[in-house]
């Protein structure tokens, strides 16, 4: 069974390795995401096109019916500027879709990438590892298994005012249950 110093150390690479793997996870994703259009520009892309196309269809109408019948047309200019987006829509998902899959192709050949994705599976597994330890050889609860929890706790035995680790407990839960919420 680990002790409390032990668990505290544990608790601390949990979180080393948790910021390490956000880092790696990024790098990678950042790789895959190469020359790919995002997805609020493709929002503005798609709604410039539904409107300039609304636009042009207006104008071409315009110049061939009356005035007076535009109220009854003006739903499918609409329709039409929509139909002229939604093609534009599905070929910048293709596009996006084609490019990440070039990307992950790319990534098979390039070094930076591999290392980025090894180091980003090799944190995965030692924060799994870590995660396992604090799970299965553990003493203390999972509720007390936080960074500042476990420093009052090993204040509180530092300090004498508590002999033993379920006695730091029952003072943490006594005293100071809003870092138990937490």
């Amino acid at each position: 069974m680990m002790t409390l110093e032990q668990t505290y150390k544990a608790v601390l690479l949990k979180e080393m390795f948790t910021e390490e793997r956000e880092e790696w996870k990024a790098k990678v994703d950042a790789f895959l995401q190469k020359g790919i259009v995002k997805k609020n520009t493709i929002l503005r892309i798609v709604l410039s096109t539904m409107g300039a196309s609304a636009f042009i269809f207006f104008l071409l109408n315009s110049t061939v019916r009356p005035m007076r019948e535009l109220f009854i047309w003006f739903p499918l200019f609409f329709f039409m500027g929509g139909c002229v987006a939604l093609s534009v829509l599905l070929g910048l998902r293709v596009y996006n879709a084609i490019k990440k899959r070039t990307n992950v192709l790319k990534g098979k050949r390039d070094r930076e990438f591999l290392n980025c994705f090894e180091f980003a599976k090799a944190a995965e597994h030692n924060y799994a590892t870590i995660e396992k330890a604090l799970n299965e050889k553990c003493a203390i609860p999972a509720e007390y298994q936080s960074k500042k929890v476990l420093e009052a706790m090993i204040l509180f035995i530092r300090q004498e005012r508590a002999a033993n680790v379920e006695q730091a407990m029952r003072i943490i839960r006594n005293e100071f249950p809003y870092m138990l919420n937490q």
